[in-house]
């Protein structure tokens, strides 16, 4: 069987198990709401307890896959406000979670049948029928698209190596310094690697928070089930601000979010301060919950992780902490809030997706705690981009010079000149194609030229992924072969002048390496498309950081870069099957390799990953 023909009996299989599962969802407004608050809180719950649930009641992490991939369609199906003044608060019972988990795990498994079908159809996965249903295996090197996620923890821990480091030692050659004596560093001749330990937040963080809070929890017996309940102390608040801070920092820049742009009258600064209030309480909630799962048995864990609380009471507590007006805060709560009208632009999205705050239209929002599982920023995005055309530009505007400015600071010291803003180039008269940033090395004559790339790939929906890889490396490998075909064109001497070089006396261009840089993803073979053009070394974001690092004040710095960037393109991953199996509309559906256990070549660190 054609995969084509495969693809259409997944669809069918997606539509037959959509059918049954609405068939069974109750018909009145108010009870479609308890639902969905049900559902809301075993994802709260199994997106904290999973780790700490013993084996033998553990979900497994296709489970939980889908429950988020259900979650999107339950919101449609089950989310339109609540139609009275208040929360309607229902006792859980067996029953009660036993059905919202069928429902929103059947939910998942209609929409992992769609993107079954999708994968098919551009060949990501093969299907073969089998006696008792459909066996499903990845095509070629679908596992690489891992190799982009695994750069991001590869950073991660040779950042937190150089933290540990005393300052005598010197790594890869350099010379250790932290930031806060940059000015100092500025006027000594050396190879210096910048790390920042500073630890602004350190007086507010405690280590003895645990024994602050425990005393704090006691039961509360709302009358539908023994809730828990806690006192505030300004250490305890003071502790989670700060860690929280820390937090969304990262999440910010890791989205893109950059701290100065706006979208519509929205400062995403003051945004910022607005979000790190709400997942302070986010976390002082799950790090309450935790503790009291260990030392207060009557209370229902389950019941009391998702909260409610009515808005204005939240806007007061935003307005103490932040200063701001009332107005601000409200504005600020309902950019980063779903509401009952933007439920139907979710319609068919498997992305994933959890809004910090769920407006009820009552009075009330839900706080769900799994917003902070994954980075909420890329939630929030969604909601922006939704109601407001002009948000993506608006908040995608500032990022190439975000994003160079990050280069550049890798390249700093009287060795290197950096090109300011980015240089048009033309052939014949004609702008054929732009350079984002040029790095020049006086000591060598190496020249580097960039094009650097911001696509948001926070998304699993397979026609998008396809759609930006494809774009992403098409648009590479024509900038690299109009910018080949200018340098060849071009004397050095003219070549100089059109970059605004400024070469000292006996100096010239020995040599030229073109960079792309994605902010993200650059591994495209994973999603079946390569880069072409032998000029170019494609790196993201934190690939580049790490090779800059280890690579250190070589004498070809840059062409030794370029070099190394060229063999990773070549690297691939160890992906070892993780098979499971599901039964959608009656029918046996064997996933023998869409969840992998992973391992980089000439790499011992391990992680879990899931095909597109």
């Amino acid at each position: 069987m054609t995969n084509i023909a495969a693809a259409s009996e997944f669809d069918t299989l997606a539509d037959k198990e959509l059918a049954s599962v609405l068939q069974v969802l109750p018909a009145e407004v108010f009870q479609r709401f308890v639902l969905y608050t049900e559902i809301l809180r075993q994802l709260d719950y199994w997106s904290v307890f999973r780790q700490f649930a013993p084996p033998s009641d553990r979900l497994e992490p296709w489970d939980l896959e889908m429950l988020w991939l259900g979650w999107n369609s339950a919101t449609e199906h089950l989310f339109a406000g609540v139609p009275i003044k208040g929360f309607p608060l229902v006792k859980s019972t067996r029953e009660s979670k036993q059905f919202a988990m069928t429902v929103v795990h059947q939910l998942g498994r209609s929409v992992l049948m769609r993107r079954t079908a999708d994968m098919l159809r551009h060949q990501y996965v093969t299907a073969a029928h089998i006696e008792d249903g459909w066996s499903v295996r990845k095509v070629g090197s679908t596992p690489d698209q891992f190799l982009d996620n695994l750069e991001f923890a590869r950073f991660t821990e040779l950042a937190n190596w150089l933290d540990r480091l005393d300052s005598d030692k010197t790594p890869m050659g350099w010379t250790l310094f932290e930031k806060s004596e940059a000015d100092v560093i500025a006027n000594k001749v050396g190879r210096f690697l910048g790390r920042d330990r500073s630890e602004p937040f350190a007086p507010w963080l405690r280590s003895d928070v645990r024994e602050l809070m425990e005393p704090l929890i006691h039961p509360w017996d709302s009358g539908h089930g023994v809730m828990m309940g806690y006192d505030a102390t300004p250490e305890v608040d003071d502790h989670f601000l700060a860690t929280a801070a820390l937090l969304v920092a990262d999440w910010r820049n890791d989205a893109g979010f950059h701290p100065k742009a706006t979208v519509g009258e929205i400062g995403i600064w003051d945004l910022s301060l607005v979000i790190i209030v709400i997942t302070s309480l986010h976390l002082k909630h799950v790090h309450f919950a935790l503790i009291a799962s260990q030392t207060q048995p009557e209370i229902s864990i389950p019941e009391s992780l998702t909260i409610w609380k009515p808005r204005e009471e939240l806007e007061t507590t935003i307005c103490e902490i932040t200063g701001f007006e009332r107005s601000v805060v409200s504005t600020l709560l309902a950019a980063i809030s779903l509401h009952a009208e933007d439920v139907p632009r979710l319609k068919g999205s498997t992305v994933h997706f959890m809004p910090l705050l769920i407006d009820l239209g009552n009075g009330f929002v839900l706080r769900p705690i799994s917003s902070i599982s994954q980075n909420p920023f890329n939630s929030i995005r969604i909601l922006l981009e939704g109601r407001d055309p002009e948000a993506r530009n608006q908040l995608s505007t500032p990022r190439e010079d975000w994003l160079r400015s990050h280069i550049y600071a890798m390249f700093q010291g009287t060795r290197y000149s950096c090109v300011s803003g980015n240089i048009k180039i033309r052939r014949q008269g004609i702008i054929a194609t732009d350079i984002d940033a040029a790095i020049f090395d006086r000591t060598t004559g190496e020249l580097a030229l960039f094009q650097i790339k911001w696509q948001d790939f926070a998304t699993n929906d397979v026609r998008q992924l396809r759609s930006r890889a494809s774009n992403l490396v098409r648009e590479m490998d024509y900038w690299a072969t109009k910018v080949g075909q200018w340098i060849d064109e071009l004397p050095r001497e003219q070549l100089s002048k059109s970059l605004r070089l400024k070469l000292a006396p006996g100096t010239s261009i020995t040599s030229i390496h073109l960079f792309g840089i994605s902010r993200s993803v650059a591994r495209t073979h994973g999603f079946g498309f390569s880069t072409r053009n032998s000029r170019l070394a494609i790196a993201n974001w934190p690939q580049f950081c790490r090779l800059r690092t280890q690579i250190g004040p070589s004498k070809n710095a840059l062409g030794d870069l370029h070099t190394a960037l060229r063999k990773e393109m070549q690297s691939t991953v160890q992906a070892t099957p993780l098979p499971f199996k599901l039964k959608v509309a009656g029918v046996s559906i064997h996933f023998e390799d869409l969840w992998n256990s992973l391992k980089e070549e000439s790499d011992n660190d391990k992680s879990m990953g899931k095909i597109i």
